[in-house]
């Protein structure tokens, strides 16, 4: 109840779309890493939501604007999270709310990255678990069952990733968007920006599964790729600058949809 009152506070949603601005100025950037990688061959940092905000971080006035991220991070998580504890209870309602759960921790997490930046915005040793996956695959490797657990994480997550694929695509975006205010011309390219966009991040997060599903079958950590690492092994497949100017273009679909939720999402 209390997390029902706290979303239709109009303080908190103009936090949570400060929010979801501050998510699509990371997936421009993402957009731009992986496009420098299908052109040199090299990102200036590694294509993820961590070294999005890195990127940030080293413009001039980077502190600041991070520290702003920072705070729309926060709005974001926590509208997450409001939707998750304030969702309905029948089986279909309790996946949705365990997703807004999980993309508001997610988001959690980015919050406190671009904390530290904004306080010290050089390199955070480690660059944490979703940048460099393998110490925390060779750590379950070591489990009884490990190669068990690792592949049953990659098999979430490859599920994870179909789901949002087809869900971007067969999802009624009139619910999300307040469509008399979008119109009907307006609303055609945000479902379009939508559809491709879910469907590219759907299409990356089944890429990064694969490769956990391999260091389980192999039992080697060394197997294990973040997104960055998956995108840079593109370049063993035939037509690898085509399949990443595609994810490209899907990344900065998802930006310019995102641009549509900051001012027509229903929240």
């Amino acid at each position: 109840m209390e997390a029902g009152r706290a979303r239709s506070n109009p303080a908190f949603s103009r936090l949570a779309r400060s929010g979801i601005a501050a998510r699509a100025v990371i997936y421009v950037l993402l957009a731009f890493m992986t496009a420098d990688i299908a052109v040199t061959h090299h990102s200036p940092s590694s294509p993820s939501g961590t070294g999005a905000l890195s990127e940030v971080a080293k413009q001039p006035a980077g502190r600041p604007l991070i520290a702003l991220m920072a705070v729309g991070l926060l709005g974001y998580a926590a509208w997450r999270l409001a939707q998750a504890l304030s969702g309905g209870k029948g089986p279909a309602s309790v996946l949705q709310r365990a997703g807004w759960a999980s993309i508001g921790g997610l988001y959690l997490t980015l919050c406190w990255r671009a904390a530290e930046l904004a306080v010290n915005p050089g390199p955070v040793a480690g660059g944490g678990a979703s940048q460099h996956p393998q110490p925390l695959v060779a750590a379950v490797l070591r489990w009884p069952g490990g190669p068990g657990w690792v592949g049953l994480g990659g098999a979430a997550l490859a599920v994870g990733g179909v789901a949002l694929l087809v869900w971007g695509c067969v999802h009624d975006y009139s619910k999300a968007l307040d469509t008399h205010r979008l119109g009907g011309a307006k609303y055609q390219v945000a479902r379009a920006t939508g559809i491709a966009g879910e469907a590219v991040r759907g299409a990356l997060v089944a890429l990064v599964a694969v490769y956990l599903l391999e260091a389980a079958v192999k039992d080697d950590p060394s197997q294990a790729k973040s997104l960055g690492g998956a995108l840079y092994s593109f370049d063993r497949l035939t037509g690898a600058t085509a399949l990443l100017l595609l994810a490209t273009a899907g990344l900065v679909c998802f930006a310019i949809y995102s641009v549509f939720e900051v001012k027509y999402r229903q929240l």
